[in-house]
C-alpha cells in the first residue's frame, strides 16, 4: 500500500500482490497503490489502484469474502473487479480505454467534478472508451489490433540467466567503485557550474569499468 510505480521508455515491469493478483506496466506508465488490505484467513481483499498514465494489465484473483473489493481508478473512470483479466490504457489527456481479456469488469465513467455516469460491463473481447471529460461511448467488440496491442504492450518476455553469484568481497568492491565514480561525477558537475567560471578546466571523470555478475 502507498507504493508508486513508474516505468520509463522501453521499460516494463510486473508485480504480484500477496493474494496472487498481478499488475504489469508497459512503458511510460504511472501507478499508485492507494489501498491494499489482505486477510487470507477470511479470504478478504480490499485494493484500490490508481492508473494515471500508460498501459497496465491486471490479472485479479477471486476473493470469496463478500466484503472484498478491487478497484482501478483512472482520471476518467473506475473499474470494479471481482476476478478477471483486463488492460487499461490512459492517455496523457486522461482519456481511458478499458479492454477485457477474461471475465468481466464493471466500469463507471467519472466527470472532472466527480459526477458518476452510467455503469457498463466490459467482458472478454470487448472495449470501452471514456473521454477525458468522463463521457463514455458504448461497449463494443474490441478490434483484433487493439487486443494485440493490449497484450504486447503489457507482456514481459522473461529471460533466465545462469546465477553465477558474486562473493561478498566482490560486492563491496563494486559498491566502492560506484561510490568513487559518483563522487567524481558530482565534483565535475560542481566545477562546470561555478558562476563566472569562464574557461575552467576540469579533469575528466575516471572511467571505472567493473564487470561482475
Amino acid at each position: 500500500m502507498n507504493d508508486r510505480i513508474n516505468t520509463a521508455v522501453n521499460s516494463k515491469v510486473s508485480f504480484a500482490f500477496d493474494d496472487a493478483s498481478t499488475l504489469s506496466l508497459g512503458e511510460n506508465a504511472k501507478v499508485n497503490i492507494t489501498k491494499h488490505i489482505y486477510d487470507p484467513d477470511q479470504e478478504l481483499r480490499q485494493t484500490v489502484v490508481q492508473v494515471s498514465l500508460g498501459a497496465v494489465r491486471f490479472v485479479v484473483t477471486k476473493a470469496k469474502s463478500k466484503d472484498s473489493t478491487f478497484e482501478v481508478i483512472t482520471p476518467a473512470g473506475i473499474a470494479g473487479v471481482r476476478g478477471t483479466e483486463f488492460v487499461v490504457f490512459v492517455e496523457p489527456s486522461g482519456k481511458t480505454t478499458f479492454v477485457g481479456l477474461e471475465g468481466s469488469i464493471e466500469t463507471i465513467p467519472m466527470s472532472p467534478t466527480g459526477r458518476p455516469g452510467m455503469p457498463q460491463i466490459v467482458s472478454r473481447g470487448q472495449t470501452l472508451e471514456v473521454s477525458e471529460y468522463g463521457k463514455a461511448a458504448w461497449v463494443t467488440k474490441a478490434p483484433s489490433n487493439l487486443l494485440q496491442k493490449a497484450k504486447q504492450e503489457t507482456t514481459i518476455q522473461h529471460t533466465i540467466f545462469p546465477n553465477r553469484g558474486i562473493t561478498e568481497a566482490q560486492a563491496e568492491k563494486a559498491a566502492e567503485t560506484a561510490k568513487v565514480a559518483r563522487l567524481a561525477h558530482d565534483a565535475e558537475e560542481k566545477n562546470n557550474t561555478v558562476p563566472g567560471g569562464g574557461d575552467l578546466k576540469t579533469n575528466p571523470m575516471p572511467n571505472y569499468k567493473e564487470n561482475f555478475s
